[in-house]
């Protein structure tokens, strides 16, 4: 499999054709992504798009749990637990 054309995020290929997407969430975009894969005989193309919306909502939590020893320092992210909607359509 080689890598397919996108422009909006993150794209990794494992070892046996499975791929993982990241999209950069700043924005709602449209990605297609052109395989091509070939067994060493015969190749065969695909293509897929991927259309994202980023709908505007406020954020939602979750709750967060902590235990810390006496006399220790906390530390939390200010974004953990923070999730924002996003839909994603593959076609």
């Amino acid at each position: 499999m080689i890598p397919p054309t996108y422009h909006s995020g993150i794209f990794g290929i494992g070892s046996k054709g499975a791929f993982q997407y990241i999209h950069n969430c700043n924005d709602a975009d449209v990605d297609v992504f052109q395989y091509l894969v070939s067994d060493g005989t015969a190749t065969s193309s695909f293509q897929d798009s991927v259309i994202i919306f980023i709908l505007n909502e406020a954020p939602f939590g979750e709750p967060d749990f902590y235990s810390v020893q006496n006399g220790q320092t906390l530390t939390v992210d200010e974004l953990s637990g923070a999730y924002q909607m996003i839909l994603i359509l593959i076609l």
